[in-house]
């Protein structure tokens, strides 16, 4: 109730907070909106460069196996290895035997249980199985995982800093916001003080004009008005004293 009352009896509070609402419930749609939209494009985006780069790696390896180029069939898993986000990579032959393994943070995997593109949440990664095929010919498998730590990373990094250019904005906003209010409450105090004064009988009232707008016109128009009631009430004044004067006289 005491809050009401407080947004009820100011114009100022009113229209601070009828600005104020909508800015604050746009900062917050951004907040969550937008970081969570840039996290599934990521997302699509790396799961796009996962499966390609598995794909031109399994071509890679099939064109080494179909002619026995080992140097091939390496150079293309070296290649591999240099994204640093790769976190396991292995190359099966026909057999099932592991040609090329790179796993340097040592994980238990089992190669033969990853058939297709997937992403692990619990440990946020993709893994990914493709076999290695060239020329209609299927010459073993290839398996890759693919770390999302530092995509993660990135994306959390630009959430803050989102969440920080939003929180400058809305106390930038707010301030305008107050100090647009602030000025107007002011210039509407000052006409209402001036009425009250002016109701009482006192019609010699500074008013000064501060501004080019509404509440600018509405100063200029009170003081034209207390300009105008005190040459009628002088006018009055006159014409009392004349009329009390002829009474005199008729006496």
């Amino acid at each position: 109730m005491a809050i009401k009352e407080y947004f009820k009896k100011s114009i100022r509070n009113k229209g601070v907070l009828s600005m104020l609402i909508p800015l604050l419930i746009a900062v917050i749609f951004a907040q969550v909106y937008y970081p969570d939209k840039q996290k599934s494009l990521n997302l699509e985006s790396v799961r796009t460069q996962v499966q390609t780069l598995s794909d031109m790696l399994a071509f890679s390896a099939g064109a080494g196996l179909k002619d026995n180029n080992i140097d091939l069939v390496q150079a293309a898993f070296e290649w591999a290895k240099k994204d640093k986000n790769v976190i396991y990579i292995v190359i099966l032959n026909e057999t099932k035997s592991i040609l090329k393994e790179y796993n340097p943070q040592k994980l238990n995997i089992d190669p033969q249980s990853v058939n297709e593109l997937a992403y692990d949440i619990e440990n946020n990664y993709y893994k990914n199985g493709v076999d290695v095929n060239y020329k209609d010919k299927t010459y073993g498998k290839i398996v890759m995982f693919y770390s999302l730590d530092n995509v993660t990373a990135e994306i959390n990094k630009g959430m803050w800093t989102s969440a920080i250019a939003q929180l400058l904005i809305f106390l930038f906003g707010a301030y305008v916001v107050i100090l647009i209010f602030n000025k107007l409450s002011k210039s509407i105090v000052t006409l209402r003080d001036a009425a009250r004064k002016a109701s009482s009988g006192d019609l010699h009232i500074e008013l000064e004009k501060t501004s080019e707008d509404e509440v600018g016109d509405l100063t200029e128009s009170f003081k034209i008005m207390l300009k105008e009631i005190s040459i009628a009430n002088q006018s009055l004044e006159i014409e009392k004293r004349s009329v009390e004067g002829k009474i005199v006289e008729a006496i």
